[in-house]
């Protein structure tokens, strides 16, 4: 199941420098989405979506998955879909896993060089990027104080659709906890 696609990584604001001859890059996205729905879902409930998806899904997985308007105390909201969430996660991840350059000699950062009398790029700490995507990711899925338009408001409200869903929240990053 593959909700994430890397065509998603390919916009800004999470645009990630995807090497397209890596093949394990679609393993990198399935494992951080997995990661991320266990988290956010339950495992219950997350491989209870697994499975739905392998079929033809009823119509409650098509609004988790995709999102869907939902009322929460007279008000009208938009929940987005996993997408809209998993998309932040997983960019911040792969930034946070793929910023330094693994070699024989050592790990390596870009450094000041120049290259071919053009000058090369300064590196710079991601650290910024990467804590306001995973930011971006919890606000969006939500918790029991944070109801409009997040996962944990359409959960909350469909929560008899959803009976084995166990929530953990998935908190915040700051830039030091990188």
């Amino acid at each position: 199941m593959a909700i994430v696609e890397i065509g998603d990584l390919t916009r800004r604001p999470y645009k990630a420098p995807l090497p397209e001859s890596d093949p394990t890059i679609s393993e990198y996205i399935q494992k951080a989405e997995s990661e991320a729905l266990d988290m956010v879902l339950g495992v219950t409930l997350h491989e209870e979506l697994k499975t739905a998806l392998q079929g033809t899904p009823a119509q409650k997985w098509i609004d988790l998955v995709d999102g869907k308007l939902y009322t929460y105390q007279g008000v009208e909201y938009r929940y987005k879909g996993l997408r809209d969430l998993l998309v932040p996660y997983v960019y911040a991840l792969w930034l946070r896993d793929t910023f330094d350059t693994h070699a024989r000699e050592g790990v390596f950062v870009n450094n000041n060089a120049t290259i071919q009398g053009n000058p090369a790029t300064t590196s710079i700490s991601p650290s910024t990027r990467i804590s306001r995507a995973y930011n971006t990711f919890s606000e969006k899925v939500g918790g029991p104080h944070c109801m409009e338009g997040t996962l944990y408001g359409f959960l909350h409200v469909h929560k008899s659709d959803y009976p084995s869903w166990v929530f953990s929240p998935p908190g915040t990053m700051n830039i030091w906890n990188i």
